[in-house]
C-alpha cells in the first residue's frame, strides 16, 4: 500500500488568498485609502497604538452590513498564486 503525507495549511483568507483586504476594501469605501494610509503611519510611527488605530477606521465605517457584504463580494478575487497552491 502506497502512503501518502498530507499537510494542512492554515491562512486568514482576506488579503492572503484574496488579491485585497476585506476591511481595506470597506475602510477605503467609508473613510478613503489616503486617510486609512495616514492612520497606519501614525500607528507605525507609535503615535497612536494598534488598537486606537482600528478603533478609529471602524468608527468611520457606516455602511449597512448587506451594503458592506455587497462591495466585499463585488471587489473581492482569489490570488491566481494561491489556486495554484492549492491544487
Amino acid at each position: 500500500m502506497e502512503k501518502h503525507e498530507s499537510f494542512v495549511v492554515l491562512s486568514d483568507f482576506d488579503g492572503t488568498i484574496t488579491q485585497k483586504d476585506t476591511l481595506d476594501i470597506v475602510v477605503d469605501r467609508c473613510i478613503t485609502a489616503d486617510c486609512r494610509h495616514e492612520i497606519e503611519k501614525r500607528i507605525l510611527d507609535g503615535k497612536i497604538t494598534y488598537r486606537e488605530g482600528m478603533d478609529e477606521m471602524f468608527r468611520g465605517v457606516n455602511l449597512p452590513i448587506s451594503e458592506a457584504l455587497s462591495l466585499i463580494q463585488s471587489e473581492t478575487r482569489l490570488d491566481s498564486h494561491f489556486r495554484k497552491f492549492s491544487r
